[in-house]
C-alpha cells in the first residue's frame, strides 16, 4: 500500500507575524507623517472650495528698513483659511547672479516675481529687522475674496509670476494695489484717479531717502523732469504707505450703504527706528555752502598757482579730478536717457551742470598742471562753455518747459564752474604775460 505525501509550508511563528504587522504599521505612520509635513510646508496645499467659505484677506504693510532697497517700505497680500492655514503673496522677490543683476538694473530690465511664503515666518522676519508691520483686513465679500485668491494663485504660477519691474510705475506695491482693484472691477482706480497726490515722485523719494545722504543725492541727481509731474492718489500707490492710506480712505458700495474697505487695522509690530519724514528736507543751503567752499578753495589755489609751481600742480590735479567725476556723471545721465528703460531719468536737466565734454578738461587740466599754455587755453575754453551752459540752464527755469527740481545742483555747480573758469583765465593771462613771444595761443 503506497502512501501519498503532501508537502505543505511550514507554519510561521506568532512572533514573526507580529513583527511583520509592526513593520507595516510603522511604514504607514511614516508615510502619513511625511505627507502631512509636505502639505504643511506648502501654504497653498490641500485647499478646497469648502475651506474658502470664510476666507480672510488682508494687506500687510511693512515699514522702511536700513538697506537702500528697503527705504520705500514693502507690502503684500495675506490670505488665510478658516483652519488657520494661509499664505503671504509677495510681489517683491528678485534674485540671480550679482553681475547680471547690476547689468539688468542699469538697463532698466530688472525682473521681479510673485512668491508665496508662510505668514508666521514672513512677519517675524520683518520684526527681526525692526520694520513695522501693519495689517489691514479687507471687508470684501466672500466671492470677492475667493476671486482675489484665485487671481493670486494663477499669478504665482512659474509661467505667470515674473514681471518687468519699474520703481515708480510697476513695483511690489502697485501690484498689490492692482490686484485689489481688479477684484473691485476697477472701482478703486476710478476713485483714486480723481484725487491729487500729496507729493510727487521726487518728493516722496527724497523724504524716504533723507537719512542716507549718498542715496538722497544720487536719487535727486538721477531723477529727471518726469519725477516732478503732479500725481494722483492712484499713482501715489508706488509706495506701500500710499496704498495703505488709499485703502483706509476708500469705501465699498453695498446697496444703499457705504462700507469702509478696511474693516480692521492692527499692528503686529511697531518699529523702534525713527519714522520717515513727512516732507522732503530743505537742503539747498548746504549745497550752496559746499559749492562756495569748494569754489573758494579752487580760487585760492589758482591765485597761489601764479607764483608757486606746487600750487599750480595741486590746482591742475584737483581740476582734473573734478572734470573726470562730473564728466562721467554726465555720461551716466546720457546713457540712462539713450540706452535704458529708465523713463524717469530721460531728458535730465542736470546734464547742463555736468556735460560729458568735461572729460576733455580731465586731460587738459593735467597739462595745465605741467604748465602747458596750449592746454591751459583748452581747459579755460571747456570751463567757460560749462559755466555758460549752467547759466543758460538757470535762465531757462523762467520758461514753463524746464521745471525739473534741481536748484540744489545749481547752487553747487555755479560757484564751482565760475571759480574754475575765472581761475584758468587768470592763469593763462599770467603765463602769456611771462612769455608773450614763446607762446602765442590765440584767445577766443
Amino acid at each position: 500500500m503506497s502512501v501519498l505525501k503532501i508537502c505543505t509550508p511550514r507554519p510561521r511563528s506568532n512572533a514573526s507575524h507580529h513583527i511583520r504587522l509592526l513593520r507595516l504599521l510603522v511604514a504607514v505612520l511614516l508615510l502619513f507623517w511625511f505627507g502631512a509635513k509636505n502639505a504643511s510646508a506648502d501654504p497653498r496645499a490641500n485647499r478646497t472650495p469648502v475651506l474658502a467659505q470664510n476666507l480672510r484677506v488682508a494687506v500687510v504693510t511693512f515699514g522702511p528698513g536700513d538697506h537702500p532697497f528697503a527705504k520705500f517700505g514693502h507690502d503684500a497680500i495675506w490670505v488665510e483659511l478658516p483652519d488657520g492655514r494661509g499664505a503671504i503673496y509677495n510681489f517683491g522677490t528678485f534674485g540671480g547672479e550679482t553681475s547680471s543683476l547690476l547689468t539688468k538694473f542699469l538697463q532698466g530690465r530688472f525682473n521681479y516675481w510673485l512668491s508665496v511664503s508662510r505668514p508666521a515666518e514672513t512677519l517675524h522676519a520683518y520684526k527681526r529687522d525692526d520694520r513695522s508691520v501693519i495689517i489691514q483686513d479687507l471687508a470684501l465679500s466672500q466671492s470677492e475674496k475667493l476671486d482675489l485668491w484665485r487671481r493670486l494663485e494663477v499669478n504665482a504660477r512659474p509661467e505667470n509670476r515674473e514681471y518687468l519691474y519699474d520703481y515708480f510705475k510697476d513695483n511690489c506695491s502697485t501690484r498689490v494695489r492692482d490686484a485689489i482693484d481688479a477684484t473691485l472691477k476697477g472701482a478703486l482706480k476710478k476713485a483714486l484717479l480723481q484725487k491729487p497726490a500729496r507729493l510727487n515722485f521726487r518728493q516722496h523719494a527724497l523724504r524716504l531717502a533723507s537719512d542716507l545722504p549718498w542715496l538722497y543725492v544720487g536719487l535727486h541727481f538721477g531723477l529727471a523732469q518726469e519725477a516732478d509731474q503732479p500725481r494722483n492718489r492712484w499713482e501715489e500707490g508706488f509706495i506701500p504707505a500710499g496704498v495703505q492710506d488709499s485703502l483706509a480712505s476708500y469705501s465699498l458700495s453695498r446697496g444703499a450703504l457705504e462700507v469702509p474697505l478696511v474693516e480692521k487695522t492692527s499692528t503686529f509690530y511697531q518699529a523702534t527706528r525713527a519714522p520717515s519724514l513727512n516732507e522732503p528736507p530743505t537742503t539747498w543751503p548746504w549745497f550752496l555752502l559746499a559749492g562756495l567752499g569748494l569754489g573758494g578753495v579752487l580760487f585760492g589755489l589758482g591765485s597761489l598757482a601764479m607764483k608757486s609751481r606746487m600750487a599750480r600742480v595741486t590746482f591742475g590735479t584737483l581740476a582734473a579730478l573734478l572734470s573726470l567725476v562730473c564728466g562721467l556723471l554726465g555720461v551716466v545721465l546720457l546713457f540712462l536717457w539713450l540706452f535704458t528703460n529708465h523713463q524717469i531719468a530721460f531728458k535730465n536737466e542736470n546734464l547742463a551742470f555736468c556735460p560729458p565734454w568735461l572729460l576733455v578738461s580731465f586731460v587738459s587740466s593735467l597739462g595745465l598742471a605741467l604748465g602747458s599754455q596750449r592746454l591751459m587755453a583748452l581747459t579755460r575754453s571747456v570751463f567757460r562753455w560749462t559755466l555758460g551752459l549752467a547759466v543758460l540752464a538757470v535762465v531757462l527755469k523762467l520758461t514753463p518747459w524746464f521745471f525739473q527740481s534741481n536748484k540744489e545742483f545749481a547752487c553747487f555747480f555755479l560757484p564751482l564752474w565760475t571759480a574754475l573758469a575765472v581761475t584758468t583765465h587768470r592763469l593763462l593771462e599770467a603765463a602769456q604775460a611771462a612769455s608773450p613771444v614763446k607762446h602765442s595761443t590765440p584767445l577766443r
